[in-house]
């Protein structure tokens, strides 16, 4: 028996209560990485002329985005779709890059370019939401590719169904190592990419600024309305594994905490879209608390004790009455509710 393997049967029988204040928790936090001020709440128009809007923010993406542009470029459709392009405050060659590819433009798939200061991605996608042109809208990171017949198989469900949300499969791929991984799902992820949206959806919402993470309201919010989504089995997006890109920056940078953040932000403003603190939002909660720790990993032990505190208050203060009926989110539900950090790090640790 390991020595991991004895602390966590310990763990399992002598409970150790963490006993730090929320205060001394928030405190915390704020000194290492101090908390965004930005919201989900949003005030978009509705200006539809398109079948499908797809959204692209880049900033100094001039290594990819040409190959990006032309995945778009490429598609064969019947639908009206517009090519929605924010250039982020790019300093490199990534205007020219732009200009080069969608001057010629042809088909059913029209371009456009803002131009504006550097925003962070979430700035820049709220750029293209302020007039949602599209029936369905798409975010297409600038470093990934859109797989050939994407649009017409996403869009033929939609339409076929009428559909809020439709999710394909995608494969991910390093061009350096020569990796390249198929991904099947039958839920909806929590990424924003490899599906479309009805635009509606997106009416009172933006992308809270300043975050990292700030997918999150995707899954959490959006995904909280009441919405008829669909997967599909086909193959419709290249994700880039990008050692350049925030995923991988994460895991030593402070901002790691933003997941927290987030999913506080996400729980206040409940209310404003309409959502119940129910099952759904609950069980969501659960795995997002697992998910806000395990970014943390590389973070000293008070900054992670001082997330689980916070977590824990989050819990009383939203779910206090609630139990899950996921068997596989019990023992975290009793570390939380017993305040037992030793015990869930042991959990979500398990090496």
């Amino acid at each position: 028996m390991n020595r991991r393997t004895i602390i966590s049967k310990i763990l399992s029988i002598i409970p150790m209560r963490n006993h730090m204040t929320s205060q001394e928790a928030r405190d915390l936090l704020q000194a290492c990485s101090p908390c965004p001020q930005g919201t989900c709440k949003g005030s978009n128009e509705l200006k539809v002329s398109y079948d499908l809007q797809i959204i692209i923010p880049v900033y100094n993406g001039e290594k990819y985005i040409e190959a990006c542009l032309k995945s778009v470029k490429s598609q064969k459709t019947e639908y009206n779709v517009l090519a929605t392009i924010i250039n982020d405050g790019s300093i490199d060659n990534t205007a020219k890059i732009i200009e080069d590819v969608i001057c010629n433009q042809c088909g059913n798939i029209e371009f456009e370019l803002i131009t504006q200061p550097n925003k962070g991605i979430s700035g820049a996608r709220n750029t293209a939401l302020k007039a949602l042109k599209g029936n369905y809208i798409m975010f297409l990171d600038s470093d990934d590719l859109l797989v050939d017949q994407a649009i017409d198989k996403l869009l033929n469900t939609a339409y076929t169904f009428d559909l809020d949300i439709v999710q394909g499969n995608w494969y991910e791929f390093n061009i350096q190592n020569n990796q390249h991984n198929n991904i099947s799902v039958n839920a909806l992820s929590g990424y924003p990419w490899g599906k479309v949206y009805k635009s509606i959806l997106f009416k009172g919402f933006q992308f809270p600024e300043g975050y990292w993470f700030e997918d999150t309201p995707l899954s959490f919010i959006i995904a909280g309305m009441d919405i008829r989504y669909k997967t599909i089995p086909d193959t419709i997006y290249a994700y880039r594994i990008n050692p350049e890109g925030i995923t991988s920056k994460s895991q030593t940078s402070n901002k790691c905490i933003d997941s927290y953040y987030i999913t506080e932000l996400c729980l206040e403003e409940f209310p404003v879209f309409g959502l119940k603190y129910d099952d759904r939002a609950y069980d969501y909660f659960l795995h997002q608390s697992i998910m806000n720790i395990k970014r943390a990993y590389s973070q000293p032990k008070e900054i992670r004790k001082a997330l689980f505190t916070l977590t824990c208050a989050l819990m009383e203060e939203y779910f206090h009455d609630m139990h899950t009926q996921d068997a596989s989110l019990k023992d975290i539900e009793q570390c939380l509710r017993q305040h037992l950090f030793l015990r869930f790090e042991t959990i979500i640790f398990p090496n």
